[in-house]
């Protein structure tokens, strides 16, 4: 952005000089250059030149010597409107009279021989042209009059009982040489009949031609009943109707290069007849006494950007100084005794030197807008990289392969800071590349010092921002959203602030307070009336100081809210905290282990399902009395296995032991696993099977540390669950569903990475990478991007990182999902010979994977353990035997299906039945396999069966028959 904004300063500072001519002018000279008219001549910028009168720069104050001076009766404006392409200087009278009578004198207020009577009482409150604003060369061609004159109305709320007077608009005077003659008239009554009159031209189009339409009296006032405050309303409403009806405007003139006087007028026209219905304020009278002479009135006038914008439209002071002239007059003639006194208010321009050459720093004013953008990309940088990894799972990940959260948070805070150091260098590098004010003129530890405490609230803001979203993609439109917003509000504020301090309670947004600072020392590098900030300058009554402080204290509380809303805000993995747990998390730890063991021995607690939770001592030891609703659906051999695990019936190196494994989730009380206990031994696959929302996922991810249990004990690999996680982490492997992978990491340097995170000695890191790579068959993938893998060749990769380490015990979460059937059978293959040495814990909802791999099988429904067992054990206790199948055209259904039922035991059940096929279950009895084969096959044809088969009860019949219809919709 500095070398957008250097760039930008060069080239149009270039441009403008290159194409304007740059010129020296002495504005509002005492020197003549006025036309023979009585106008101020203005440059042109056609082929033919202007002759102002000229002196060298050696004869003027405070030029310079070598330059020619022109002398000019007119003062730059800011331009309304411009026409066309080519540039121009909008100029004004340096004089103006706000009374008819004024004194003549060269070369602003030459006589202007007025001959017609009452061409003197226009309202242009201007000097008068030769033969006067409405003398008869004017109003013939009246193109002049356009922009010049004023329309002049105010609302008025008497409260003075009537002594204000009235002033009604009246009709509007023809432009008749009889009218003409009538001009200088009186109307109205009380103070404010007793203002001048004065007459506003209507300028309308007659056949393409501007013409005079009719002259209004001006100025006339409009009553408003009641208080300060219906007036306002009254002027609300106005400017409403006004800017409505501007939108409308016929916008020719504006878009034309070079627009016609008839497209003028016509514009001015519409222009001129909406802001007539505009008033120029408002007049509150208070108390009015031409006696004692005591006089009390409030003017409202007011500025709205839309309205200053519209052409003619006076600005505020000039309204101002207009209705207060004409009412020191009346109150004037009020009070005298002949009614005679009178004030001739005027006031002129100073002389002053302008050049056309830019000399304004353009860089600098353009850095005020982009400087903030150049300092604040990197905030939504900060913020996608969190959210992309906690959309990706990343830190999921890395959590459950041991890594602590403030591991995590700290390594990424030196990161961005890094990146914040990085970018501040090249960004100041870049302003002294170019010269900018800002970074060769202020003091370099200023806006080093302000930089450096910048970076640190960004990366605050960053970890806040964060905790709001779940996609990447959102968090970068918002995050860039508010970043863009910050800008513009921040630019306008400026405009309200201006060189006044900006209030205290505008630093609680940090970009606010940081871009306050930016403005504040760039203003300083450019602008004369300052002195450029010195590291001195920082004091307690500075601004920039200020907001040094601000950013210091935000740092903190943005990362302490950061802190409290990650551990709050619900997202899809991790334990939630309650709200308060910063009082309650340290009023526990002070108070709830003031008891001794022995206390606890024999006493219970409700938890929140109401059902009796037990002490950590009664869990262990087996003294257990459970919930009957709980374990209504378990089997015999799922109690069978409590039993034998609660009296420690396993191995003593048995490497995967759990004991009433609850889990209740504190943000809707919903209990997710009911008293899971069983021991998976060595060298065995475990096949933890289940519908959606069994449990299954919820009791993995206590069992890797990523959720809290609420009760329940567990060892893995030796070590206990609550008391050494640190030593699980570094012994468990885990492969989640889904590939979490960085795309820009080769296949070596994941296995690296997650080998440190598990705490393999540097020794020994490679002997594990090698291991690993070994056991997937992805050696010769070692080096390769993981972007230019397959999906299958990923799913090693994620297996191979679980394997990393040399783990007692291993994860697999649904590890053949979405792959072709070789990948699957090859990955299948490579879980059969990872067993060896260690326990493996398989989810799947793959029947056909189960029954290949795993010698044990547990199945899980609305977070009760239903059955557990080998294969041949579950479909001994739930299968029936055999199932017939046969298929056969659909006019034979009928006949082979009442064949089938002969055939069988009458405690056969049909399972399905469609069109062309059926499905029958039995249990066999001596001797019947072999006559359904020889029956079947004897009969086949006479019966209408086309095909049969017979087989064994399937896993997945087993699973269904466990599994019910309202189970998978926990």
């Amino acid at each position: 952005m500095v070398l957008i904004a250097g760039a930008m300063g060069i080239a149009i500072t270039q441009l403008i000089n290159n194409l304007g001519n740059p010129s020296d002018y002495l504005l509002c000279s005492d020197v003549d250059a006025m036309t023979a008219r009585g106008f101020p001549m203005v440059p042109s910028f056609s082929k033919q030149e202007v002759n102002f009168p000229t002196s060298p720069g050696s004869e003027i104050p405070n030029a310079k010597s070598d330059a020619t001076i022109k002398h000019v009766n007119w003062y730059i404006v800011p331009s309304k409107m411009g026409f066309g392409s080519s540039p121009t200087i909008t100029a004004d009278s340096c004089v103006w009279w706000f009374e008819k009578d004024y004194p003549f004198s060269s070369p602003y207020s030459k006589n202007p021989n007025i001959t017609t009577p009452g061409a003197n009482l226009d309202s242009t409150y201007k000097p008068q042209p030769q033969g006067g604003w409405l003398g008869p060369q004017q109003l013939a061609a009246p193109i002049e009059l356009t922009t010049q004159q004023m329309y002049v109305w105010a609302l008025t709320a008497d409260q003075t009982g009537g002594k204000a007077g009235t002033r009604p608009r009246e009709n509007q005077i023809p432009p008749t040489p009889d009218a003409l003659n009538q001009l200088n008239q009186t109307y109205g009554t009380g103070l404010l009949g007793g203002m001048d009159v004065r007459y506003y031209v209507n300028i309308t189009k007659s056949i393409g031609l501007p013409a005079v339409g009719g002259l209004q009296p001006v100025p006339f006032y409009e009553k408003v009943a009641g208080e300060d405050s219906e007036v306002d309303d009254a002027l609300t409403q106005q400017i409403r109707v006004l800017v409505e009806g501007l939108a409308l405007v016929n916008k020719t003139a504006i878009r034309a290069k070079d627009p016609t006087p008839a497209q003028l007028i016509e514009y001015y026209a519409q222009i001129g007849a909406l802001v007539q219905s505009m008033p120029t304020g408002a007049l509150v009278f208070n108390t009015i006494d031409a006696i004692a002479r005591k006089f009390d009135y409030t003017l409202q006038f007011g500025t709205d950007i839309r309205l200053s914008q519209a052409a003619n439209y006076p600005n505020r002071g000039f309204r101002l100084m207009q209705q207060q002239t004409a009412l020191t007059n009346a109150v004037l003639k009020s009070s005298s005794v002949a009614n005679s006194t009178k004030i001739t208010h005027g006031f002129r321009g100073m002389p002053q030197l302008f050049s056309t050459k830019v000399e304004i720093p353009i860089a600098s004013m353009v850095g005020r807008i982009l400087y903030p953008f150049g300092v604040s990309f990197l905030l939504p940088i900060f913020v996608i990289t969190l959210v992309k990894e906690k959309e990706d799972r990343i830190l999921v990940m890395m959590r459950m392969s041991g890594l602590k959260s403030i591991t995590y948070y700290i390594a990424h805070y030196i990161h961005f800071y890094i990146l914040h150091i990085i970018s501040s260098i090249m960004f100041i590098l870049a302003g002294i590349a170019f010269r900018m004010p800002f970074f060769t003129k202020v003091d370099p530890s200023v806006f080093l010092l302000l930089f450096l405490f910048w970076g640190h609230v960004q990366i605050a803001l960053a970890f806040f921002l964060s905790c709001f979203f779940s996609k990447s993609r959102t968090a970068l439109v918002i995050v860039f959203l508010l970043v863009l917003c910050g800008v513009i509000v921040s630019l306008a504020t400026e405009t309200i602030f201006d060189t006044d301090p900006a209030p205290l309670g505008y630093f609680v947004w940090p970009a606010f307070a940081f871009y306050r600072a930016l403005s504040v020392i760039n203003r300083s590098s450019y602008d004369s009336s300052y002195q450029p900030y010195q590291i001195s300058d920082l004091n307690g009554s500075d601004e920039v100081f200020q907001v040094v402080i601000a950013l210091i204290i935000e740092t903190f509380v943005f990362l302490a809210l950061a802190f409290y809303l990650t551990e709050v805000l619900p997202t899809e993995f991790g334990v939630r905290q309650p709200w308060h747990f910063i009082v309650s998390g340290p009023y526990k730890r002070l108070f709830g282990k003031s008891k001794k063991p022995k206390d606890l021995e024999g006493q219970t607690r409700q938890d929140a399902t109401g059902s009796q939770a037990l002490t950590a001592r009664d869990q262990i030891q087996g003294e257990i009395p459970l919930d009957p609703e709980e374990v209504q659906f378990e089997d015999p051999d799922v109690k069978q296995e409590r039993s034998r695990v609660l009296h420690d019936n396993f191995a003593p190196d048995c490497p995967l032991v759990m004991k009433n494994m609850r889990k209740i989730y504190p943000t809707n009380k919903k209990l997710a696993v009911k008293n899971v206990t069983f021991a998976v031994e060595r060298d065995t696959i475990f096949g933890l099977l289940g519908p959606n929302g069994a449990g299954k996922t919820s009791l993995i991810h206590i069992l890797t540390g990523l959720y809290e249990p609420t009760q329940g004990w567990a060892r893995l690999a030796g070590y206990e669950l609550d008391r050494e996680i640190k030593d699980v982490y570094r012994n468990i492997g885990v492969c989640p569903q889904h590939d979490i992978l960085w795309d820009d990491l080769t296949v070596g340097e994941h296995l690296y990475f997650y080998a440190r995170l598990k705490g393999v000695q540097a020794s020994d890191e490679r002997a594990a990478v090698v291991a690993s790579l070994n056991a997937v068959s992805l050696v010769p993938f070692e080096n390769r991007l993981t972007k230019g893998l397959s999906g299958g060749e990923k799913r090693r990769l994620s297996i191979a990182i679980a394997l990393v380490g040399n783990p007692g015990i291993v994860f697999l979460d649904e590890p053949t999902t979405g792959l072709d059937i070789s990948v699957r059978r090859l990955i299948w293959d490579i879980i059969g010979q990872a067993k060896q040495g260690r326990t493996i814990i398989l989810t799947t909802h793959s029947m056909e994977e189960a029954e290949i791999l795993c010698a044990k099988i547990g199945i899980m429904a609305k977070g009760t353990l239903r059955c557990i067992g080998n294969q041949i054990r579950l479909k001994e206790l739930y299968g029936r035997g055999f199932k017939i199948t046969f298929a056969c055209r659909p006019e034979s259904v009928e006949r082979a299906s009442a064949y089938i039922a002969s055939l069988l035991p009458a405690n056969a059940k049909r399972l399905d039945s469609f069109v062309t096929q059926e499905s029958w279950e039995f249990e066999t009895q001596p001797g019947l396999i072999q006559r359904l084969f020889e029956e079947i096959e004897a009969n086949k044809q006479a019966v209408g069966i086309d095909d049969w088969g017979l087989s064994q009860t399937t896993l997945e019949e087993v699973f269904l028959r466990i599994i019910q219809d309202d189970d998978a919709d926990a």
